[in-house]
């Protein structure tokens, strides 16, 4: 979806009768570097200093300078776009026979015992994800969520209530959660 956006953008900008001769900007590196991308717009609006790159900018007439600057602004907006979680699979598959295993993870997300930097990568998500429904999670994490659950009443029913507790009291968002992730349900 970036890309289309973007190359739309290019076509835009690009669809004039004028001609500029612009040296490349790596998108890329404006996408994981959003300083970047104000620089070059600091650049263009002559509020800041300019690199070589970023000064053949300045040259676009006044009626482009305004699609260029269009242009930049769309690139933020998709640059600073939220990014979806990436996080390392956990097998739920198999937990009848390794409930240990399960456990040391539900002793991670509860603050009762020692974390693995897998465990822990999902304990730091969990309050962010419960309020936001899910908001930062694939599909495929939503339906591990599901799964999760599910594995989580079935075999350790004291640590589902605990879990509830200690990350939605109130019970505000659990239930808004839920709705999300089960459209996902296998």
């Amino acid at each position: 979806m970036k890309s289309v956006m973007i190359l739309a953008l290019f076509a835009f900008v690009a669809a004039d009768t004028d001609y500029y001769v612009l040296d490349k900007i790596d998108l890329s590196k404006m996408e994981n570097n959003i300083e970047e991308l104000k620089i070059l717009m600091d650049c263009i609006l002559d509020k800041g200093a300019c690199s070589d790159l970023y000064n053949s900018y300045k040259g676009v007439k006044s009626k482009n300078k305004m699609k260029l600057l269009i242009l930049l602004a769309l690139v933020s907006f998709v640059a600073a776009e939220e990014q979806l979680y990436s996080l390392q699979k956990i097998d739920l598959s198999n937990v009848g026979e390794n409930i240990g295993e399960f456990k040391k993870f539900m002793d991670c997300l509860l603050d009762n015992g020692p974390c693995s930097e897998v465990y822990e990568s999902y304990r730091v998500r969990v309050n962010e994800s419960l309020q936001s429904s899910c908001g930062k999670c694939t599909p495929e994490l939503k339906r591990f969520a599901v799964e999760f659950f599910d594995v989580l009443k079935k075999y350790l029913p004291q640590e589902y209530d605990d879990f509830l507790k200690k990350y939605d009291p109130e019970n505000k968002y659990f239930d808004v959660f839920m709705a999300e992730v089960l459209k996902y349900k296998v």
